[in-house]
């Protein structure tokens, strides 16, 4: 009778744990998606500049596909596709070529995340001039608003001279 008892209680045991790690999977899967996926449109900051539009998109492979000039024509268009895995990726034009910007984020809350840039020399034919001759790198934090209508970032950018350029950009979903 004991080995009955306890045979009932390893298999209850088994199927407690495999659906305690299953809910874990599933609760923990929002935490995991980028709260940046969509369409975000920026808000023009002046009469002389024309917004972009910002979108990320999942890849089947597990990677996410950030496109920052969509309203651009597909040919001057560029994108990364990465992980916020805090590794570097490279930005590339819609044919391949590299445009001299190295992409890495990490997620530092549910809806914060923290990027960095580097700045360098583009493929020959790479295109548009995208990068400044006097960029060396840059670090940003973004955020989701809690609701997910609005998307802000704010960023350093260090320069040659060893001067900082700050920027901030606010975007609103488009979808």
């Amino acid at each position: 009778m004991p080995a009955k008892w306890l045979q009932k209680l390893g298999a209850t045991a088994l199927a407690l744990c495999v659906l305690g790690l299953g809910s874990a999977n599933i609760l923990g899967a929002p935490r995991e998606s980028d709260p940046r996926i969509g369409s975000w449109d920026e808000l023009k900051t002046s009469t002389h500049y024309d917004s972009l539009l910002r979108v990320f998109e999942p890849l089947d492979n597990g990677m996410i596909r950030m496109q920052v000039n969509v309203k651009l024509l597909d040919v001057n268009r560029w994108h990364v596709d990465f992980k916020c895995d805090g590794r570097k990726y490279r930005t590339v034009t819609s044919g391949g070529k590299f445009v001299g910007i190295t992409y890495s984020c990490r997620r530092t809350g549910a809806r914060t995340l923290e990027s960095s840039f580097t700045y360098g020399q583009p493929d020959s034919g790479a295109g548009l001039r995208l990068v400044h001759p006097d960029w060396t790198s840059g670090t940003w934090t973004e955020e989701v608003s809690a609701d997910g209508v609005n998307y802000k970032t704010h960023g350093f950018t260090k320069l040659t001279s060893g001067q900082v350029r700050e920027e901030r950009r606010e975007f609103v979903r488009r979808n």
